[in-house]
């Protein structure tokens, strides 16, 4: 589909809704800031580019109450203030800095070009389809929101879309911004996307691997406890009181491939519920060692 990923990020004097005056907000309010990080298709960064454009005091006054308040305390509107490029000689040396790294303009055929990628990017779409056409028309008409990703995350794994924001500053400086937004994109592809390829392109895989990658354990992980916990306190008999080493084993699997483990204490009650109703003697020791084992490599995974 493309050979190029571009995160974009722009800071402007407003929203792009329609204002009072019956304008668009992103044909109206002046943009101060445009910041872009190139990466190739693994989200390895080749370079950045940051340009501040320069506008006259009463179109910075044109701005929403917000945008005044916070791009002056961030120190953006001085810099605008002080800025001697245009919007006109910013949009060129954009294009100038793409093609000189080989990014050409999209090419539907021959599949070529780089796609737009941030966080809501909608928003920044808007402002620059109104006021950069061209750079507009050099990228791919499809683009990346990462903030779509952080939606279904927060509705279907809560824990995914923690993980992949738990950094983020949201200071609204812009270069500061996407490269926030890529290190949350990252994650994103390393649970979501890398999983699969580790697993021959299928995506009929267990969703412990997922589980793996957001919290630091995975069956196999609980297995190896188990195995080190049968040598340790019954090396004579692979007896668990009511059930044997085989079957303890099976329920682990099936508790992995059944339920959604939101947290380690879920696995944690389930392994300490053969303490007390189906294990006797060593058994009891050989199952807390599991637990034992279990929360030493989350810690070492996660560092909580």
């Amino acid at each position: 589909m493309c050979t190029h990923f571009l995160a974009t990020d722009i800071e402007a004097g407003g929203l792009n809704g329609r204002l009072e005056n019956g304008q668009l907000g992103c044909d109206y309010y002046p943009i101060f800031e445009v910041a872009c990080i190139l990466t190739d298709t693994e989200l390895n960064e080749i370079d950045t580019l940051r340009l501040v454009i320069h506008h006259s005091e009463e179109v910075i006054q044109t701005s929403s109450e917000w945008s005044l308040e916070n791009l002056g305390k961030s120190g953006l509107l001085d810099e605008v203030r002080k800025a001697s490029m245009s919007l006109n000689e910013a949009e060129t040396a954009i294009l100038d800095w793409l093609a000189s790294h080989g990014v050409e303009k999209y090419d539907r055929k021959a599949k070529t070009g780089a796609v737009m990628v941030g966080n809501s990017i909608a928003y920044d779409r808007s402002f620059i389809m109104s006021q950069m056409s061209l750079f507009n028309e050099y990228l791919h008409y499809r683009q990346v929101d990462i903030s779509a990703l952080a939606v279904l995350s927060r509705a279907w794994q809560p824990e995914l879309q923690k993980k992949a924001t738990e950094h983020k500053q949201y200071a609204h400086e812009a270069l500061q911004d996407i490269r926030e937004s890529l290190q949350e994109l990252s994650v994103y592809k390393s649970v979501l996307f890398d999983l699969i390829g580790q697993r021959g392109n299928s995506i009929n895989f267990q969703s412990s691997n997922m589980r793996q990658a957001v919290y630091g354990i995975s069956k196999v992980d609980v297995l190896e406890a188990l195995e080190q916990a049968e040598k340790r306190f019954i090396p004579d008999s692979y007896a668990f009181g009511e059930i044997n080493a085989s079957e303890l084993r099976g329920q682990i699997e099936q508790f992995f491939n059944d339920r959604a483990i939101k947290n380690m204490s879920k696995l944690i009650n389930f392994l300490k519920g053969f303490e007390t109703s189906k294990m006797v003697g060593g058994a009891n020791d050989a199952i807390k060692l599991v637990v034992r084992k279990c929360n030493e490599k989350r810690v070492v995974l996660n560092g909580d």
